[in-house]
Parts: C-alpha cells; sequence; structure tokens
C-alpha cells in the first residue's frame, strides 16, 4: 500500500505550521519530551525536511518567542497610539498587557513559564537585556525597553516616585504577570472579571508608585 503522499506548502505556510505544531505539543508534553521526529509526523513531512526550516528544538522555542513578542509590540503601539496622558497609557499598557496573555496562552505560558535561560540562540547582556544571535535586541527585549521607558518618563514627570527604574519596572512586571498566570492556570477559580482585576491591578501599582 503507498505511503501517504506530503502536501507541498509554500516554504512559509509550511514553517508556520511546524511553528504550531511545535508550539501545542510543547505546551501538552513538554519541550524536553516533544522531539522534532514527532513534529514532523505532525505536520506530514519527512523527519528530515523539517530540518529545511528549523535547526532544532532551541530554533522553534526562539521563534515562537519572537513572534509572540512581535505581535504584542504590534498591537501595543496601535492600543496606545494617541494616548498623549502617562497615566492614562500606563493604565491601558497594564490592560493590554493582561488582555494579551489571556488571548494567546500557549504562547504565554511558554514564553513566561517556562525555562528558556539556556537556549542558545538567546545572548544576555548585562543580566538584563537579550540580544539573538544576530546581535540585534530579542522583540522580547524591545517589548520590556517599552514598560522602562514608561516608567523612566513618569518618574521624569514626578507623576511616581523617584526610584531604581530597573526594580520599578520589575515590579509592575511582575504585578502584571501574576494576573495573568492566575487566569490562564486556574480557569476553574471563579476570579472577578478580567476588567476589574486589570483595573484594581493597576490602581495598587500606581498608589503604591504615588509621590508621597
Amino acid at each position: 500500500m503507498p505511503g501517504k503522499k506530503t502536501v507541498r506548502l509554500p516554504a512559509a505556510e509550511r514553517r508556520q505550521q511546524i511553528l504550531d505544531i511545535a508550539r501545542s505539543l510543547f505546551v501538552q508534553r513538554g519541550i524536553e519530551h516533544t522531539s522534532m521526529r514527532e513534529i514532523a509526523k505532525k505536520a506530514g513531512i519527512t523527519a528530515t525536511s523539517i530540518y529545511d526550516h528549523f535547526e532544532d528544538k532551541d530554533d522553534l522555542l526562539y521563534e515562537i518567542g519572537q513572534n509572540f513578542f512581535s505581535a504584542f509590540i504590534e498591537h501595543a503601539e496601535t492600543e496606545l497610539a494617541g494616548l498623549v496622558d502617562p497615566m492614562a497609557r500606563f493604565r491601558a499598557m497594564g490592560r493590554l498587557y493582561i488582555s494579551f496573555g489571556v488571548a494567546h496562552p500557549e504562547e504565554y505560558r511558554l514564553v513566561f513559564m517556562t525555562p528558556i535561560a539556556g537556549l542558545k540562540r538567546l545572548m544576555m547582556l548585562d543580566g538584563r537585556h537579550a540580544v539573538g544571535a544576530d546581535g540585534q535586541p530579542t522583540k522580547g527585549a524591545l517589548a520590556y525597553g517599552m514598560l522602562e521607558a514608561h516608567i523612566t518618563e513618569m518618574m521624569g514627570k514626578g507623576l511616581i516616585r523617584e526610584g531604581n527604574v530597573c526594580t520599578v519596572s520589575e515590579a509592575v512586571w511582575a504585578a502584571l504577570h501574576g494576573v495573568v498566570a492566575l487566569l490562564i492556570t486556574h480557569d476553574h477559580f471563579e476570579f472577578s472579571s478580567p476588567e476589574e482585576m486589570i483595573a484594581m491591578t493597576a490602581s495598587i501599582i500606581l498608589d503604591g508608585l504615588c509621590p508621597r
């Protein structure tokens, strides 16, 4: 009986198909328990042809992260455009971070809830800012830079207390991440509406940062 014929797809479509399958399997089974061969089989291609698109799982995970952050940055730039008031922009930034994470739970888990420090394509500068193998800032670094820049602006205008920008940015990120992690991990719990949680989280953060 002849084997199943591989459906030929344009390279870009095949690449995206492989990424989608890898993302799903990584979340379901764990990165360490998913093989390139298994991903290729799910994609309907040979175990060797997958390497025409990605070198290894490290390459796949890195690309998933880059795509996630690219989409986030584009979404953030669109949503924040036209918001002149820094405080209103800060609240909007918190809302869109949480809503984006909840809308993309698989990618969020892989990017923020999976140990990826060992990625050989992810080089850390000064322990904080990452660059890719091409020496350019990763999309994740650019996304985080948006938060740091906004914190710096609000401090400069006296809207929040002066302090270490790095520490404040980390604390804000941790608070927002906590909301997303709860919503996508414990969906059996009857949380308040995401809108209420977002508003309360933003208020708590701002109350703690406002000048005394």
